[in-house]
């Protein structure tokens, strides 16, 4: 199947103090979630692109708007590519964290190549630091539920998202984490993942397993 890839490579939080397009934050939220963009057509680059991206990212990780800072020559694909990147999932603000959106910029790679889809259902807790992560690891290892302490970090009610990524094709992780997805089993942890400035736990959940989500 040919689909456009997406890769993260360079990761930058733009702005100053009072900006309206973005703010200074002391860690860039990791990504979490991504699916894949429209297929590259004769407009754009068959070699590939790079495009300059602004994600408006919620205090969920959710993202509620995208700009392109450019075009890649087709406005078709671009509205499309926008729309698909509304559906990635940056990590959530941790507890404690004063509630805020912020504008973040990020410089993606694309490029079209065949490849056969790696649905898992997964969820993940980040932290900011490895010395915070693998204290959540040691305290999952020792038997606490990784819904409790995803809500515990995050602040969030029994009910609400709280780490739950839900179906991730992992082929469109970078390579260091595709890999360490590709050795867990159901029910399983990894160890911490350094993921951009942040370090993430993921978890392989059933594949049929039934989550509400908001």
């Amino acid at each position: 199947m040919r689909v456009a890839l997406s890769f993260l490579l360079i990761v930058a939080v733009m702005g100053c103090a009072g900006s309206k397009e973005a703010e200074n934050h002391s860690s860039q939220p990791a990504l979490l979630k991504t699916v894949p963009l429209p297929a590259i057509t004769s407009k754009t680059s068959s070699a590939g692109m790079q495009l300059n991206a602004l994600f408006h990212i919620m205090n969920d990780g959710a993202v509620s708007n995208v700009k392109l800072l450019g075009s890649s020559g087709d406005a078709e694909w671009d509205s499309l590519a926008c729309l698909s990147m509304m559906r990635w999932r940056f990590a959530r603000e941790p507890r404690g964290t004063q509630p805020s959106e912020r504008w973040v910029r990020y410089s993606v790679v694309v490029r079209e190549q065949t490849r056969e889809p790696m649905v898992l259902m997964l969820g993940a807790i980040s932290a900011s630091s490895a010395h915070e992560s693998d204290s959540l690891y040691t305290m999952l290892a020792g038997g606490v539920e990784f819904d409790q302490l995803a809500r515990d970090v995050y602040g969030v009610a029994k009910g609400d998202r709280d780490g739950f990524l839900g179906a991730v094709d992992i082929t469109l992780y970078p390579t260091q984490v595709r890999e360490a997805l590709e050795q867990l089993h159901e029910n399983e942890i990894s160890h911490p993942i350094k993921v951009g400035d942040r370090y993430v736990i993921y978890k392989r959940f059933p594949d049929n397993i039934v989550r509400n989500l908001p």
